[in-house]
């Protein structure tokens, strides 16, 4: 809202006013709030006569007596008589209806609200009038601000068209990384409100975890950081611990979890008094001894997340891989870090080659003549025991394991890594692999 006034009323009434509105949540324009050095003063209240959705004009002998407030209530009713809304919000401070005649018959006609009756009956009567009953949208920008949110934009603002169409859209099961379920679309306000919110939290965390890359290689302690660094997401973490674990299987790690250790640890029992197979892949890191499961088949899990649930992929196979084998992953516990290197290993996902870079073209892969030479030749040879190092086959393996050094950041350069590679008999494990994939 905007608030004209004259400047002699601000002690005693129009700031204490301002103050109040802010408190309560409501985006005002008051030069002392909107104002900063060097700003254009016709300029800025030209953009908030004509962006506010209601004008507050404190009528007073003061307000009566000068021309500048005049030309912005001259404004706020060129406002009003083009639109079918009302916009003007008029407060009798000081004056009677016998003055404010004498000034504008129209204005002395006009339901107002009077000062005398105090800071708390006034706000209470605005209040009522720009937030009527039934404005979801209202309901969803309180939500935030009630989750810590410390200024969503104006309801009149084009973003709520975005997050509303966001909370429209039937997921049906789909979910990208850091999204949960959102509550139940409804006809109530209310209801539809926080929907909107939710999306428009969702939003956030998504942007936010994709710029600061929490994935499945970040240490726990940076991921509970930004779950308790972002309104809204610890509380929404705690009811949907199954898709924490999937966006950050470490966390499914006992000891890991911080402030969601009690919930994955209830949801670990839960799954066992219901039988192991119904723990899921990422709940098995909870276990001492995995439950048993097939190292390739929880390493598959841990990188891209279970065939129905939510898409978890952030890094390339080979990326995950490669950090495993280096001195950057040492904060898993050593058996766990083993379980899933050797399930690397297994699963024989990992190889590139040149036309199948997606997530690596993305975080500006450039390939080389010889990218892609160890993919063919694994798909060429019979066994592990044909594929011989050839100088085009190092080159594709260091060029690509630098990437991988520099955009993890990890100690290792390409070749030390490409040795790491090598030793921990990855070639022949990829063969095993497939041998177990026909088998089954």
């Amino acid at each position: 809202m905007f608030i004209s006034h004259a400047s002699e009323d601000k002690d005693g009434f129009v700031r204490d006013l301002a103050e109040r509105l802010r408190d309560s949540h409501i985006e005002v324009w008051y030069d002392e709030f909107s104002l900063n050095i060097g700003d254009g003063l016709r300029r800025s209240i030209d953009r908030g006569l004509t962006q506010a959705r209601f004008g507050v004009v404190v009528l007073s002998p003061h307000f009566f007596a000068k021309q500048w407030p005049q030309w912005e209530l001259d404004g706020l009713v060129a406002r009003q008589n083009d639109g079918d809304r009302n916009v003007l919000l008029p407060i009798w401070h000081n004056v009677t209806r016998s003055d404010v005649r004498a000034f504008s018959p129209p204005l002395a006609d006009k339901v107002a609200t009077l000062s005398s009756e105090g800071l708390d009956a006034v706000v209470k009567k605005l209040a009522k009038v720009i937030r009527p009953q039934g404005s979801s949208l209202i309901e969803a920008r309180d939500y935030l601000i009630e989750r810590g949110w410390e200024s969503p934009p104006v309801i009149s603002d084009d973003w709520w068209l975005d997050m509303a169409s966001e909370a429209s859209y039937d997921r049906s099961g789909v979910w990208e990384r850091w999204e949960f379920p959102l509550p139940p679309w409804d006809n109530d306000a209310r209801a539809r409100g926080h929907r909107i919110a939710q999306a428009a939290l969702q939003n956030a965390w998504r942007s936010a975890a994709n710029d600061q890359r929490i994935s499945q290689l970040t240490p726990p302690e940076r991921v509970h950081e930004f779950i308790r660094s972002h309104p809204g997401l610890l509380d929404t973490c705690l009811k949907h611990v199954s898709f924490v674990v999937e966006y950050a299987p470490q966390l499914a790690i006992t000891g890991f979890g911080g402030p969601l250790e009690q919930e994955i640890e209830r949801s670990y029992q839960v799954a066992v008094e219901r039988g192991r197979r119904s723990v899921s892949e990422q709940l098995a890191l909870h276990a001492p001894d995995f439950f048993g499961m097939d190292p390739a088949y929880v390493a598959c899990h841990y990188v891209q997340g279970s065939l129905m649930g939510p898409s978890t992929s952030f890094y390339e196979p080979i990326d995950v891989a490669l950090w495993l084998l280096s001195d950057t992953s040492t904060w898993l516990p050593s058996s766990t870090r083993a379980f899933l290197t050797q399930g690397m290993i297994e699963w024989h996902m990992w190889p590139w080659d040149a036309n199948n870079l997606r997530f690596a073209n993305d975080f500006g892969f450039r390939g080389i003549p010889a990218t892609g030479a160890l993919f063919e030749r694994l798909y060429q040879a019979r066994s592990a025991e044909t594929v011989r190092i050839t100088q085009a086959i190092r080159s594709d393996m260091e060029h690509r394991f630098g990437f991988t050094s520099q955009l993890l950041n990890l100690p290792e350069t390409g070749s030390e890594l490409t040795q790491r590679f090598i030793d921990a008999r990855f070639i022949e494990g990829w063969f095993e692999g497939r041998r177990k994939t026909r088998a089954r």
